[in-house]
């Protein structure tokens, strides 16, 4: 181990002190997960127009979401509501990952430093790096780039569905109401997270 900052001494050990399958439960999800940054309104709205039943639940002391397997077109996936702030949202997702779990789809809100339309769709293809959680799981750095695979399969979806969307780089952050003027200013020179690099076409 090094003397620099505690954060930054990045293990590349896999396995932990705690594993998230040490309780050993009888779950086995399906690999494919659409994790989601919604409301439970939205959840179970989503729930009412597709056949769907509960695999199982997550316990802990303040988030215990259902696991659910939904079916669209004769294809089975994984449905979960994701809860806030990266720890948690990544402790709920290595128990998944442990359960079956193998590629994710994120969906959710998120905010921007510029005026957008309301649902305007953003695909991040990058993150600036402001939160304490990424550092656990890949080296120390400022940036994270987006697997280009997955991005590709995404970004052909979306054209093939004539949705406009904008690639964005997005700002991870531990401190919600710390975004000051002068971290903008350093890591956004535009002004932007949300400055739109490219549109789909339209038809």
């Amino acid at each position: 181990m090094n003397k620099q900052p505690f954060i930054l001494d990045f293990d590349k050990n896999k396995h932990a002190v705690l594993e998230p399958n040490h309780d050993q439960e009888p779950f086995q999800f399906h690999p494919r997960l659409l994790y989601a940054f919604v409301p439970e309104k939205e959840i179970n709205a989503f729930l009412d127009h597709h056949f769907h039943r509960t695999l199982g639940e997550f316990e802990s002391c303040s988030f215990n979401p259902k696991i659910y397997e939904v079916q669209i077109n004769n294809e089975f996936f994984t449905f979960c509501q994701a809860p806030l702030g990266a720890p948690a949202a990544v402790q709920l997702l290595e128990w998944l990952i442990a359960y079956g779990v193998e590629k994710v789809l994120t969906i959710g809100t998120a905010g921007a430093l510029v005026d957008l339309p309301e649902n305007a769709m953003l695909l991040p293809t990058r993150a600036i790096r402001d939160e304490g959680t990424s550092f656990h799981y890949m080296n120390p750095g400022q940036l994270v780039e987006l697997d280009s695979i997955f991005l590709k399969e995404v970004e052909k979806i979306l054209v093939e569905l004539n949705i406009e969307y904008d690639e964005i780089t997005t700002w991870t952050t531990d401190g919600f109401f710390r975004e000051t003027p002068k971290k903008v200013a350093a890591n956004f020179p535009e002004q932007s997270n949300s400055s739109p690099l490219r549109k789909c076409p339209k038809p």
